[in-house]
């Protein structure tokens, strides 16, 4: 009698995509006349849901907003997905995974 192995845990990408990207310039054209030494500031995220059956999305989500003598410049916003496909994943290691 043979034993069977316990199956491999799998991870694997199947679709990246843009989910939301938005620019604003709240200056607008005064943008332009200014001498700019803006303070850039820098935020990220990610987050995670199931869809269906071993399929998750994991969501980056990045934002990144520069202000002049406070007052804002520019902000750009992007969240960037993709679709991964889970299996064989103990459940106290799926979260690190994904």
């Amino acid at each position: 009698m043979t034993e069977q192995a316990a199956p491999q845990p799998q991870f694997a990408l199947q679709r990246i995509y843009v989910k939301d990207l938005s620019f604003e310039s709240p200056l607008g054209a005064s943008l332009f006349t200014m001498k700019l030494t803006p303070q850039v500031k820098l935020d990220m995220n990610t987050r995670h849901s199931k869809l269906d059956g071993d399929l998750y999305e994991v969501v980056l989500s990045v934002t990144v907003t520069a202000t002049q003598d406070d007052k804002t410049a520019f902000v750009v916003e992007v969240q960037q997905a993709g679709l991964f496909g889970c299996s064989n994943i103990p459940e106290q290691q799926l979260d690190q995974v994904l």
